[in-house]
């Protein structure tokens, strides 16, 4: 499967890719799993050296996580080799609290180019599905138009040559 994703972000010019989740994507028993996860990691790594691309990986955190909490990024099911080579650590939690009118919040755990930052409170639209940034207390929204680009760009089959990856 690794190498497909390859082939085609070399054919494509693919700069970003979304893998969700780590755990559905490495099967393997309890034994194995770590030293599996280890390599695609080290993989997805030099993958986006070489190819100049950025790839995020969706992982949950581990049973020592609390709903609804800020988690050390050590907390992240799996190996620790999953925050050691990741260049970036993102958390998107749920907020419980009645008294807070944020509906979740973004935190930045890791960042080898900026440094860590400060949660910011999010506002989720049932309606689509969104999550928005709360500044001066208003939600916000940006469009990105993927369609519209993807188009533009020629990538328009990309997005059917990745799904046939996973199909097989």
């Amino acid at each position: 499967m690794f190498k497909s994703i390859i082939d085609i972000v070399k054919t494509k010019k693919i700069d970003l890719i979304i893998l969700d989740n780590l755990m559905s994507l490495i099967d393997a028993g309890s034994e194995t799993m770590n030293a599996l996860q280890s390599e695609f990691m080290k993989a997805t790594h030099y993958l986006a050296i070489n190819e100049n691309c950025h790839v995020i990986i969706v992982a949950h955190p581990n049973k020592t996580a609390h709903k609804g909490e800020s988690i050390d990024y050590f907390q992240v099911s799996g190996t620790a080799d999953l925050a050691n080579l990741a260049d970036n650590i993102i958390q998107i939690r749920r907020n419980f609290k009645e008294e807070d009118s944020a509906d979740a919040y973004i935190e930045i755990h890791k960042n080898r180019g900026y440094g860590t930052f400060k949660e910011s409170p999010l506002y989720y639209d049932k309606e689509t599905s969104s999550l928005y940034e709360i500044v001066n207390g208003q939600a916000t929204s940006r469009k990105f138009n993927w369609k519209e680009i993807s188009k533009k760009e020629g990538w328009e089959d990309t997005f059917e040559d990745i799904s046939a990856i996973f199909n097989t």
